[in-house]
């Protein structure tokens, strides 16, 4: 054989052994042909909320991952349990997926049928929504204390709206009211904007709601907020105080991650994961969450599982103790 061509021969011997070196580390996607087409993120309540507004962002970033296109399909109803439960009957193909909330714990034990965490994998956290207490501006309570106050004096007079019976929403106003040793009127609404709505319109004298679903109301005006159950304050608004600067030792919240139908393999959900992990470190997706009024918090597929798991715990405990319990 020639020189040139041993030459040559070597230089396609070394480009085939780094190919062979780089395949393995290329992603699944170059083995198992996934994603080969477009992927339904399902989320299971209405449009502009702070579950929607981080399906939206997260899916955008995934799609430059993936290589595919990740769409959002709305599918409210029951707090949640609708679309929930839906997802649980799918095929566990990685080609549908959906938003999980906190609600999704407590509904297990509110006598909502068909909600079981053990029906789903895991696949990352993306975000953390903190819970607040909001009225109208024109509303008499500028503090905590003034509504502890006038709700001491006037038993259920005072009306909380929230986004569901047995929704996080409802467990947190509900979670105050012991705390604060006062009675309230919860009334439950498809949506957490739906209350705040209704609050801000004078149906109702106070809103629970997750942070983003008011925000946009209180930067024009027409909401005002009494206080996060959070241990730190949120950069947005940062004159509004903690429930323990008030003196209420409360932290609630509610996370917001992905999930998919029990049974998806662990390397469709490692690819999933691995896409959300890059998506909510773009500037672009932490942009939307914090002009919306969510924090950016990301938790890999076992560290959400872990979560999740602790969070069933806690809720069932505290549902308990509040005599909310209803049945699993």
């Amino acid at each position: 054989m020639k020189k040139k061509e041993c030459s040559r021969l070597g230089k396609v011997l070394i480009i085939a052994s780094i190919g062979l070196l780089i395949l393995p580390f290329s992603g699944m996607a170059a083995s198992t042909g996934y994603p080969a087409k477009p992927i339904k993120l399902m989320v299971p309540f209405p449009p502009g909320g702070s579950t929607d507004i981080s399906a939206r962002a997260i899916a955008g970033a995934m799609e430059k991952r993936l290589r595919v296109s990740a769409v959002v399909e709305n599918m409210a109803g029951g707090g949640g349990s609708v679309g929930w439960k839906w997802l649980s009957r799918q095929k566990p193909d990685g080609y549908t997926i959906g938003l999980a909330a906190s609600s999704m714990v407590v509904q297990q034990y509110a006598g909502i049928a068909g909600v079981d965490i053990k029906a789903f994998e895991p696949l990352s956290m993306i975000a953390y929504s903190d819970n607040v207490l909001a009225v109208a501006t024109n509303s008499p309570f500028k503090t905590v204390k003034d509504l502890v106050d006038y709700a001491g004096k006037n038993p259920k007079k005072v009306r909380i709206a929230n986004n569901g019976t047995g929704s996080v929403w409802h467990l947190c106003a509900a979670a105050f009211e012991q705390a604060a040793g006062v009675k309230f009127t919860h009334v439950p609404f498809q949506s957490g904007k739906e209350a705040v709505i209704a609050m801000v319109g004078g149906h109702v004298e106070v809103s629970s709601s997750a942070l983003g679903d008011v925000s946009e109301l209180v930067k024009g005006g027409k909401a005002r907020i009494l206080g996060i159950p959070s241990k730190e304050k949120f950069p947005m608004f940062p004159d509004v105080p903690t429930f323990k600067e008030q003196g209420y030792d409360l932290e609630m919240g509610a996370f917001i991650g992905l999930i998919a139908p029990k049974g998806t393999s662990k390397e469709e959900i490692k690819l999933l994961d691995d896409a959300c992990k890059e998506g909510v470190q773009s500037e672009e997706y932490k942009k939307i969450q914090a002009n919306f009024g969510n924090r950016v918090r990301y938790l890999n597929a076992e560290d959400f599982g872990r979560l999740i798991r602790s969070e069933d715990a806690f809720y069932h405990k505290t549902i308990k103790e509040l005599g909310l319990e209803v049945g699993k």
